[in-house]
């Protein structure tokens, strides 16, 4: 065994000035203490023959950066070695001892150096040669620095280290003060909507959907295996329907089990958005499907899902009427519960097998902002990027940010909407133990909004995209417009994490939030798709919202047309607030609000002049300018929003 030898230089520099205050006494009496040592001790301390330290260099690092980390910005005295640890033959001793003041600011430097970061800088390539190495270190106005000179001997030699000290100081101590003048003033810009895309309970397409909800059909479903997410019947707590996508599975397990034949050809195919399951989780793969409809829909992309004409800043070519700005195209997709089916899956895995290893897609499989990432990354959306989590509202609240990005000219172009899958004994569970969730077992009276004989909701699973553009930049593509987005409001109850107040005033707060952003009155809103859910508490709180807002002669006059399409597709909690600002759009579009499926005994009398089992025609009026519509979006933790639409502009 080769003995060790230790080379290590050391320099202390005590503080100047008198002390102030208890740091600077005792931050005083240490310096002096240690300078003393070094004093005492210096020849050993040199050559590593200190008598309680074998190795000066590790117990001098350890030591003086407590030293530096207990005394703070106040701390003057800072040694550091940089010896090699073990002697090397024909290779010369690298040294290194600093002395710094203000060390807050010099932390950085200061663990780089003691982790040796820089020390082969300090090293010489030949042990017969002189060497030096000079380094001056600047400064930030408030600390003083010193200027190191090393120079470098041979091995017969030691480092000869010497100081010189710079102060730094500025004329102004601290900048109180900013610019004079604001951010520039940005012009709004009108937002309108181009493109839709729907993954339902009731299928795919936003044709057939709308074709079911005007046939008042329902997407709700007795829960068979295949409908859970890899878990057992027994483990979902006694729930006995639920609100499934229907699917073409390409997994043979799942074949085994038949494929969902009541949605006919509008199921949702595994093969072609969810081939890589191990590596995307299904709430990304609807968004997927979603998307492709929204774009196409908007003429953006053709059938293959190439874009047409994409085009970026720097393009040199010129740009046609079609071009479309990829780094002006952004997405923002609300998820609410994200990957919890992975989650729940991969805790099981590692309950039963420890030594088994997680898949390295898991963490990223399992983001709520997969979505947003996934379909930026799918078709090339240089644009903002965005993700809401905010439960049940998650959907709703993507869109009105994207709405937000465009209105303020961050983007021409955002996909935008939510997207759901969370049918596992996990998240099942969770809402059946805070009593959210309906047993009943009879479909048709399973989820009933607004209703006396309401017991909870249906829980769901689905996605809906929109594509929002700048009115500027439709009008250059001559794109079809839906609708214009003309407010979006938001809010808190700040009340419980999973029931509203009874007054509903935080859900009343959103949708006038959502108005005022619009510039409309509460007159102008010819139709409202409730977030109405089934549950006894928060259907009545919603209630007693509008009833405060629109007041009880306009609804019982029918002025307002209500909808709570919920009872057709379950809630889909995330996605629900992109689906329903869907069925919203196109009730506007059409004129149709529709029907509340299940709906007898309304809550209150009050909503048999505007809320109804049957499709209702929304009662316009050029007179009162009564054509615009709202979507309601609530969630747990208090969040609400409000999306109001309106009639396109006229050309």
């Amino acid at each position: 065994m080769p003995r060790r030898e230790y080379h290590s230089s050391c320099v202390c520099v005590p503080p100047g000035g008198p002390p102030e205050g208890i740091l600077d006494i005792a931050e005083y009496i240490v310096s002096r203490v240690i300078f003393v040592l070094f004093l005492f001790w210096g020849k050993n301390f040199l050559y590593g023959q200190a008598p309680f330290c074998t190795d000066v260099s590790v117990f001098a690092k350890k030591f003086f950066r407590r030293i530096l980390i207990f005394f703070g910005e106040k701390t003057h005295v800072a040694i550091i070695f940089l010896g090699d640890g073990e002697k090397k033959r024909n290779e010369p001793n690298t040294h290194f001892a600093l002395s710094l003041a203000g060390m807050r600011t010099k932390r950085a430097l200061l663990a780089a150096l003691a982790n040796r970061r820089i020390s082969h800088n300090l090293a010489c390539s030949s042990s017969s040669s002189r060497n030096s190495f000079s380094s001056v270190t600047s400064s930030s106005s408030s600390s003083c620095f010193v200027a190191v000179n090393i120079s470098i001997l041979d091995n017969k030699s030691c480092a000869k280290i010497s100081f010189k000290k710079r102060l730094f100081h500025s004329a102004t101590a601290h900048l109180k003060e900013g610019f004079d003048d604001p951010p520039p003033h940005r012009a709004h810009h009108r937002v309108v909507v181009t493109g839709l895309g729907l993954v339902t309970p009731l299928g795919c397409g936003v044709e057939h959907n709308w074709n079911e909800i005007q046939a008042r059909k329902t997407g709700i479903r007795t829960v068979e295996k295949k409908y859970i997410h890899e878990q057992d019947l027994t483990s979902i707590g006694g729930i006995k329907v639920v609100a499934n996508v229907p699917r073409k599975r390409s997994i043979k397990e799942d074949s085994e089990n038949g494929n969902d034949k009541d949605a006919g050809e509008n199921m949702f195919d595994d093969s072609k958005w969810h081939d890589d399951a191990n590596r995307v989780a299904p709430f990304v793969a609807f968004s997927r499907d979603a998307a492709f409809q929204a774009l196409r829909d908007a003429n953006i992309i053709d059938n293959d899902g190439n874009i047409y004409h994409a085009m970026t800043d720097g393009s040199s070519s010129s740009s046609s009427r079609d071009s479309i700005n990829i780094d002006r195209f952004g997405t923002s997709i609300g998820v609410g519960m994200g990957g919890v089916s992975d989650i729940s899956n991969a805790g099981k895995q590692l309950y039963e097998s420890p030594k088994k290893k997680l898949s390295p897609h898991f963490v990223p499989k399992v983001l709520a902002s997969a979505a947003s990432g996934n379909l930026a990354s799918a078709w090339n959306l240089r644009g903002p990027t965005h993700c809401s989590s905010t439960a049940c509202a998650a959907g709703a609240h993507a869109i009105g940010d994207a709405f937000r990005t465009i209105q303020r000219g961050d983007a021409d172009l955002m996909l935008a909407g939510g997207s759901e899958s969370c049918l596992d004994a996990v998240s099942i569970l969770g809402f059946r133990t805070v009593r959210a969730l309906t047993m009943a077992h009879d479909i048709s009276t399973a989820c009933l909004p607004l209703d006396e004989n309401r017991s909870g909701f249906v829980i769901g699973e689905g996605a809906g995209m929109l594509v929002l553009e700048s009115y500027e930049s439709a009008k250059k593509r001559k794109a079809t417009i839906y609708a214009e987005l003309r407010g979006y409001g938001t809010s808190n109850d700040a009340f419980h994490a999973t029931k509203p107040p009874e007054d509903g005033r935080g859900a009343r707060l959103a949708m006038v939030n959502a108005l005022v952003d619009s510039g409309l009155a509460a007159t102008n809103i010819a139709h409202v798709n409730l977030h109405a859910t089934g549950t006894p508490i928060g259907d009545e709180a919603e209630f007693r919202a509008i009833l405060s807002l629109f007041g009880e002669e306009h609804l019982r006059k029918g002025n307002v047309r209500i909808s709570a399409t919920k009872s057709s597709t379950g809630h889909c909690l995330g996605a629900s607030g992109a689906i329903e600002a869907i069925f919203t759009i196109l009730a506007l579009r059409s004129g149709i609000a529709p029907a509340t499926v299940g709906l007898s005994r309304p809550l209150s009398d009050i909503l048999l002049g505007c809320a109804s089992g049957e499709l209702q025609d929304i009662s316009f009026s050029a007179e009162a300018k009564r054509y615009a519509a709202m979507s309601n979006s609530f969630g747990f933790g208090g969040t609400n929003a409000s999306l109001v639409f309106s009639l396109p502009p006229p050309s």
